[in-house]
């Protein structure tokens, strides 16, 4: 029995001093102030390190991140933007707090394991990186910039006869959204940025053109004895017009074709056309353009949407074949009524100008001639009136005036010259304008007495 007692005591005697060795070692592996061994901070170690420790070590690599540059692509364009540039942010303290707790949660015995696993099995803590959004949002409108480019159409033209045509070209616009996505989500690595696009697609492609082979119709007026002003006019009018392409189904405006008809777009000031008598205007000479045009279209047999004729006859054209226009009061359109694109093709050479219209020839087996027939004539009427300013038994005249007249206007469709329709086309009136002659006080009469 007493040996018996001996061995317990030396047992208690062990495994106090066991139980002693082991909790010393707890307290000085677990219970210390320090970061335990195997945690590093977005690769840099700090094991063993105090808070302030940590944070002291994190703030060189932090510098060192905040010159770093992000790199961006798309396609050849190439961009270079530094972190600092961005706005680049990082949360030391967070994820400081992060490291220091690992190790410290759960029972005793979790805790022991989970640092003594860190020994052969380190833990990595991530800084929660941001870039400033606002700063984010500039560099991406930057790039926008070079790489955004809206879609070109595929262009056709004509020289010396020959259709020359160039491919279309999509537009593309930097997917902003998505980009600072992109952006953020490599903000830890080194990648360089494929900058995400959208893609617009031009809405005249290349192929369109097969059918356009010939000419559907044309038409010419002649204008040499006009003034220069009205010359440049027709000439500047006429190129702003040439090379439209009009799809199936779209309808053409000429002032919307035309925009803003002034001095500052290069217009200068010519005859013009205001409540049927002759003025001086900035565009003089536009309305031979429109009327030429409308010619044109009329004998290819595109569908006129929009059409008014003059306040008074013009020597350009017969009566009742004109097409005026005025910026927000008279426009002319059309509509392309046929299952291929239209081009429009203008030629002045500073006494006449002309129209062309090209598309398929295999859609139109005909042409189309423009009869005219007056319905009536209006003569002009006389008026007076009174005008105290002028001496006595004078006359003066305010206004011209000029007969009126009513047209009807024909649409004929010929078959190898023979007539297979004759339709109404229009119905014009041009107003009859008195003339209206100023008159001057009456001459007062004096008697002669004698005695």
């Amino acid at each position: 029995m007493k040996k018996i007692g001996i061995i317990l005591i030396i047992i208690m005697v062990i495994s106090s001093v066991l139980g002693l060795a082991l909790y010393n070692y707890y307290d000085g592996t677990v219970n210390t102030e320090f970061i335990y061994p195997g945690v590093t901070i977005d690769g840099v170690d700090v094991g063993n390190m105090t808070k302030e420790a940590a944070h002291e070590s994190l703030k060189q690599h932090i510098v060192d991140k905040a010159n770093s540059n992000m790199e961006l692509r798309y396609e050849e364009i190439h961009f270079s933007f530094p972190y600092s540039v961005l706005g680049y942010e990082a949360d030391v303290k967070d994820a400081i707090e992060e490291a220091y707790m690992i190790g410290r949660e759960g029972n005793p015995v979790i805790r022991l394991s989970k640092v003594i696993g860190l020994k052969s099995n380190s833990e990595e803590v991530e800084i929660k990186e941001k870039f400033n959004s606002e700063k984010l949002e500039i560099a991406v409108e930057t790039m926008a910039q070079d790489i955004n480019r809206e879609p070109i159409n595929a262009k056709i033209s004509i020289f010396n006869g020959e259709f020359k045509k160039e491919p279309e070209q999509d537009g593309i616009k930097l997917n902003g959204t998505i980009a600072k996505e992109y952006i953020n989500a490599n903000i830890s690595n080194n990648d360089v940025v494929e900058l995400p696009v959208d893609r617009t697609v031009a809405e005249v492609k290349i192929d369109s053109f097969e059918k356009i082979n010939g000419k559907l119709g044309e038409f010419s007026t002649e204008y040499s004895g006009s003034v220069q002003n009205r010359k440049d006019n027709i000439a500047l009018a006429a190129s702003r017009i040439s090379g439209t392409i009009i799809l199936p189904g779209e309808i053409f405006s000429f002032n919307e074709s035309l925009g803003d008809i002034s001095e500052a777009t290069g217009y200068k000031n010519a005859t013009v056309i205001i409540n049927g008598e002759f003025d001086s205007g900035v565009g003089g000479g536009v309305c031979q353009v429109s009327t030429t045009l409308y010619n044109a279209i009329t004998k290819a047999d595109l569908e006129v949407v929009e059409r008014r004729n003059h306040s008074r006859p013009v020597a350009y054209v017969k009566r009742g074949t004109d097409a005026a226009v005025a910026s927000g009061l008279l426009d002319l359109k059309f509509k392309n009524n046929y299952d291929f694109p239209i081009y429009i093709h203008a030629e002045e050479n500073g006494s006449e100008i002309l129209f062309s219209i090209y598309g398929d020839t295999t859609a139109k087996d005909y042409v189309i001639e423009l009869e005219t027939e007056m319905v009536e004539e209006i003569p002009r009427g006389v008026k007076e009136k009174y005008d105290p300013s002028l001496p006595e038994g004078a006359y003066g005249v305010e206004q011209k005036g000029n007969n009126g007249y009513k047209y009807k206007t024909y649409k004929v469709k010929k078959v190898n010259g023979e007539v297979v329709s004759r339709e109404l086309y229009s119905s014009d009136y041009y107003p009859v304008r008195d003339r209206i002659v100023l008159v001057g006080p009456q001459v007062t009469e004096t008697e002669e007495g004698t005695e």
